[in-house]
């Protein structure tokens, strides 16, 4: 279950920040058919709801679903077609780097990402900038306190 759920998330967050690749919907498709009768369906969509992945979840699932061929593309959604073109946007592979230039970066491609956050994500584009801009929960609190 934990590794079910990794693989959502791990994609979904690659999908808002440097985008969706085949090998991400691959990895899901392969893993949930081999181990479909060991998943329990009913507490992973539980989590899914949970953290606010199900419209990504459903499209990505569906993209999976299309790469197999157990479905074909005219069952798509609107939203599932953006994000199959997102699959096929080339992806900026340049190494990551920790500096300015890199959050700036990472600014741009939050901004260029926001008709995602609009349908996808529970939280809007504007939060997910205060995040990368505060860093990790409670990381500024810590230092300022070393400050002050």
């Amino acid at each position: 279950m934990v590794s079910a759920l990794f693989l959502i998330e791990h994609a979904y967050s690659h999908f808002l920040h440097e985008g969706l690749t085949w090998r991400h919907v691959l990895d899901w498709t392969m893993f949930s058919h081999k181990h479909k009768e060991e998943i329990d369906w009913q507490a992973l969509n539980a989590m899914i709801d949970e953290f606010g992945f199900r419209k990504f979840y459903d499209s990505y699932n569906r993209l999976g679903k299309y790469l197999v061929g157990e479905i074909q593309d005219s069952s798509f959604t609107f939203q599932d077609r953006r994000m199959l073109d997102d699959v096929w946007a080339p992806i900026d592979l340049q190494d990551v780097l920790h500096s300015l230039k890199a959050k700036i970066g990472m600014v741009r491609a939050t901004i260029r990402a926001r008709w995602k956050y609009r349908y996808f994500s529970p939280i809007t584009m504007p939060q997910a900038l205060w995040i990368q801009v505060k860093g990790f929960p409670g990381q500024g609190d810590r230092l300022l306190s070393r400050v002050v």
